[in-house]
């Protein structure tokens, strides 16, 4: 067995290596109406219109800080 299988033979995964260059970061839409200085409202109005490229998570919006400078 080598380090790179578990006991039962199986390939193991370093999880941290696979994630590195994975870390994005995000806004709220709360926190991007306040950088913005708008109320939220609008940008939660955008981003149904299409305007802003957001990604629901649950019930929450999250948008890539990358998408919008």
């Amino acid at each position: 067995m080598n380090e790179n299988q578990s006991k039962m033979g199986r390939p193991t995964i370093d999880l941290k290596e696979r994630a590195k260059g994975l870390e994005e970061e995000f806004y709220t839409p709360e926190e991007l109406a306040k950088e913005l200085k708008v109320h939220y409202k609008t940008i939660l109005n955008q981003i149904k219109k299409g305007t802003i490229k957001a990604y629901k998570i649950g019930n929450q919006y999250r948008i890539k800080k990358k998408d919008i400078q």
